[in-house]
């Protein structure tokens, strides 16, 4: 940690973190906030070592009046490394370490487009999650999807989706966000 005279005292530091995809994580960031370590006036603020200073507020995440910075659902793009800092009324700074956060678990989405139907299959700890949402209104059903699965990196495997609705839903793959180009309903290449 880094400091000068009067510079606030960060008593209880992040540390490293490992959760699973949709876990509530909370990295840790308790200020003195005695006269003699920066005041009551002291600010906490967050670091990604990528992004740079953060937001209070972000699409998944807060710093709390404590000064944590607590994730609601923590997802894989969360995953990196974070410290924090606070910040006395006089100027003077003390920032933390990096630590790392690592983030556990996959997901699967498949879209119905026609129908307008989105997917998402996350798999954690042996269970799974699943969420799907209407991007308009239609009569489209999920008839089949993928279950829990457990593969070596790298293995062949054979996932289904079936769909039904009128009109009849095109059904499309997608990994890490991007469509799986040059696929049918039947064929994917490896996932390595």
């Amino acid at each position: 940690m880094s400091s000068s005279s009067a510079a606030p005292k960060i008593s209880v530091p992040p540390s490293n973190v490992t959760a699973y995809l949709n876990d509530r994580v909370e990295l840790k960031c308790r200020v003195d906030r005695s006269k003699t370590s920066g005041g009551p006036a002291t600010k906490v603020s967050w670091y990604s070592r990528d992004a740079g200073p953060m937001p209070r507020v972000g699409h998944n995440y807060r710093v709390h009046k404590n000064g944590s910075l607590v994730f609601r659902f923590v997802a894989k793009r969360n995953e990196g490394w974070y410290r924090c800092g606070a910040r006395a009324a006089t100027g003077a700074e003390t920032k933390t370490d990096f630590v790392r956060l690592t983030v556990e678990g996959m997901c699967i989405h498949f879209f119905a487009t026609y129908a307008g139907i989105a997917c998402t299959y996350c798999v954690n700890q042996a269970k799974v999650i699943s969420t799907c949402a209407s991007l308009f209104l239609a009569k489209v059903q999920i008839v089949e999807h993928p279950d829990v699965i457990h593969k070596e990196r790298g293995a062949q495997m054979d996932l289904q989706c079936a769909a039904t609705g009128d009109p009849p839903p095109l059904i499309s793959w997608m990994k890490g966000g991007s469509p799986v180009s040059g696929t049918t309903a039947r064929e994917i290449p490896r996932c390595d």
